[in-house]
């Protein structure tokens, strides 16, 4: 799959990643495998940056940029105006 639908996004843990591309990644191993690069906003400094996943996303995926990253350290809770202006949530809600 490499195109998305118009305003696609997904929203992970109150966070909106927009896909970007598609792209072909080759790995340490040599083999192929392909990857999607999604674009978010820093929650502490507001900056936008680029998160790369595999096509099935799974487990965790970068919440910062590269200037405020912090491993292990939380992200609080995130400004309504960061997530006022997406569209209504995707049904990801916690159970």
């Amino acid at each position: 799959m490499t195109d998305f639908p118009p305003d696609f996004a997904i929203h992970h843990r109150g966070q909106i990643y927009k896909p970007l591309r598609v792209r072909p990644y080759e790995k340490l191993d040599g083999t192929s495998t392909t990857v999607i690069d999604w674009q978010s906003t820093c929650p502490d400094c507001g900056k936008s940056f680029v998160a790369t996943t595999r096509l099935s996303w799974t487990g965790e995926v970068n919440r910062r940029c590269q200037e405020c990253k912090a491993p292990g350290r939380r992200v609080g809770k995130l400004p309504r105006a960061a997530t006022a202006s997406s569209p209504p949530d995707s049904g990801d809600a916690p159970a």
